[in-house]
């Protein structure tokens, strides 16, 4: 007889609860972070809100100089447009700027007229494939991009995947509530057999679906509910002469202070175990106050690096944002890839051009023979090319230029774009010439 011993290593990487906490701050936006600073400062006998005095100006802000912004450029800012852009035309503007490859843009249009008055697609891949007459996995990769577009949970081929999609977004999707949405029809209509299935209590039950209720809507409410004037931004930027200056809007969150005096006299009342759980309120108070100020520093530091980034965007002499990677900005502004990620989800920045989710400042890049450039930031070459041309340049010579810089586009593209920018054709621009 003999005997096997199998012996497995693996390391199970599990974050603090107070590591989990920091992180969950980080992606606060504004009123998040004011309703959970105000529930602490109710829940914890050490904490206060100390007063903000004369000397507290609590201004988070500073100026990012725009002076290598070219005053005889034609400014865009009458060209914007204010109205806020139907669901349907927000998609479109997120399909021109992803997909690059002809049927790929032709398929993701087509399926935007097949969403739902929800935003959800009812087809299988399978039923799609027989549809377009194309192969099912050019359908898959099609929706795997359009799932990653805003609203989060578009383009889910069900209620169930879209909530999964926008609870993966806020980092609040856990195997449980995974499993919940994957019988999602089940857990509304027959509860208590789903409770068996997944061996939990029905309050448990209750309590996750109470959760996912408070925290996810149909993609396309999701978009209509949130208009911009509804918006509480999160920076500010405003405008003064060739300069930008950047404010981290926090005068609304309660100014904490830690009550050393109260916990000096309580410890002194107190023993053993006791005496422990003071010293851990106020170990969480002063740790608390510590990763709300380290929140400040990153966000600050992102901001700053999107005014800079984008200076010529923001002050109107520049009509597409720059190239901008989430990488970039880490690089930058020195903190982790991954902090930048958490920092921007769900934040936004009012300008001077309006106001805008802080994604919108990071272009998605392309594949393929663009690698890293992002759509934007062609369209922003090809305008340059064009704004600075003596004789008009036709979309082949715009092609071989653009080469020359190692962008390499087809002619084909270089036409898309410059019609998406509304730039008349070389021949037409010719007889304009006087």
């Amino acid at each position: 007889m003999s005997t096997w011993l199998k012996q497995t290593l693996g390391v199970d990487l599990k974050l603090s609860p107070q590591m989990q906490l920091a992180l969950k701050l980080l992606q606060f936006n504004q009123l998040e972070l004011q309703d959970y600073v105000t529930q602490q400062l109710q829940e914890n006998p050490f904490l206060e809100e100390a007063p903000v005095g004369p000397d507290d100006s609590h201004d988070d802000s500073r100026y990012i100089s725009a002076a290598h912004a070219d005053d005889d450029q034609p400014s865009f800012l009458d060209l914007v447009v204010n109205d806020d852009p139907s669901f349907e035309e927000h998609l479109l503007n997120q399909i021109n700027a992803t997909f690059t490859d002809s049927r790929e843009h032709f398929i993701a249009t087509e399926l935007t007229s097949l969403l739902n008055d929800a935003g959800l697609l009812h087809y299988t891949p399978q039923m799609l494939a027989t549809h377009f007459n194309v192969q099912e996995p050019l359908i898959k990769r099609v929706l795997s991009k359009l799932q990653q577009f805003d609203p989060h949970g578009v383009f889910a081929l069900n209620i169930g995947d879209a909530f999964k999609l926008q609870l993966a977004e806020m980092n609040e999707l856990t195997p449980l509530r995974a499993e919940i949405l994957n019988q999602f029809k089940e857990a509304l209509n027959t509860p208590q057999t789903l409770c068996k299935k997944l061996k939990v209590s029905k309050d448990e039950l209750l309590k996750e679906l109470f959760f996912i209720s408070r925290h996810c809507t149909a993609p396309r409410q999701r978009y209509e509910d949130t208009p911009a004037d509804n918006i509480t931004p999160d920076f500010t930027v405003t405008k003064h002469g060739d300069e930008l200056q950047l404010h981290l809007n926090n005068a609304n969150i309660p100014n904490l202070d830690l009550s050393t005096p109260l916990y000096d006299q309580t410890k002194k009342q107190v023993q053993g175990e006791e005496k422990e759980f003071i010293q851990g309120y106020y170990n969480e108070a002063k740790w608390l106050m510590k990763q709300i100020q380290q929140r400040y520093n990153t966000l600050q530091k992102i901001g700053a690096v999107i005014v800079d980034v984008h200076k010529s965007y923001l002050l109107g002499t520049s009509p597409a944002p720059a190239s901008l990677t989430l990488k970039e900005v880490a690089t930058k502004a020195d903190v982790h890839e991954s902090t930048i990620s958490r920092a921007i989800s769900g934040k936004f920045m009012q300008t001077p051009l309006g106001t805008f989710n802080l994604k919108h400042f990071f272009n998605t890049s392309l594949g393929g023979s663009f690698e890293n450039h992002s759509v934007a930031h062609v369209k922003k070459l090809i305008h340059d090319l064009i704004s600075k041309e003596d004789t008009p340049l036709s979309d082949e010579k715009i092609a071989q230029m653009l080469k020359g810089v190692g962008v390499n586009v087809a002619r084909r593209t270089v036409a898309k774009y410059r019609e998406q920018m509304n730039i008349l054709p070389a021949y037409k621009r010719k007889l304009m010439v006087v």
